[in-house]
C-alpha cells in the first residue's frame, strides 16, 4: 500500500521500493553513483564517499523495470565492482593525505 509519493512499502521495510526512477533519491540512483565514481577517478574529488555510504545503507536503483514492474537494483557483481573501485580510491586518498 503506498505510503507517500513513490514509496510502495513502509520505510522501515527491507523491501522498500520506488514506483518510478524519478522518485528515487539522487544518492540511490545508478547514474549518479557511476558519475561519482568517474569523477573520483578522473579529477580526484572524493565523491566515492557518497557511493560508499549508499552501498552500505541500502540499494542502488537502475532506471529499468524487472518482471514484476519494480525498479531493478544493482546486482552483486555491480556492488562488488563499485566497492573495489571505491576501496581502491579510499586507499589512494589516504596515501595522498598522508604525504601532505
Amino acid at each position: 500500500m503506498p505510503v507517500g509519493k513513490g514509496a510502495v512499502m513502509d520505510k522501515n521495510s527491507p523491501e522498500q521500493q520506488y514506483q518510478t526512477y524519478a522518485d528515487v533519491p539522487s544518492n540511490r540512483r545508478s547514474s549518479s553513483n557511476i558519475l561519482y565514481i568517474v569523477l573520483s577517478c578522473t579529477i580526484g574529488i572524493p565523491f566515492f564517499i557518497i557511493t560508499f555510504w549508499a552501498l552500505f545503507t541500502g540499494e542502488i536503483y537502475v532506471n529499468e523495470l524487472d518482471g514484476n514492474g519494480r525498479l531493478k537494483t544493482w546486482s552483486k557483481a555491480n556492488k562488488y565492482l563499485a566497492l573495489y573501485v571505491v576501496l581502491t580510491w579510499v586507499v589512494v586518498f589516504i596515501f595522498v593525505l598522508a604525504s601532505l
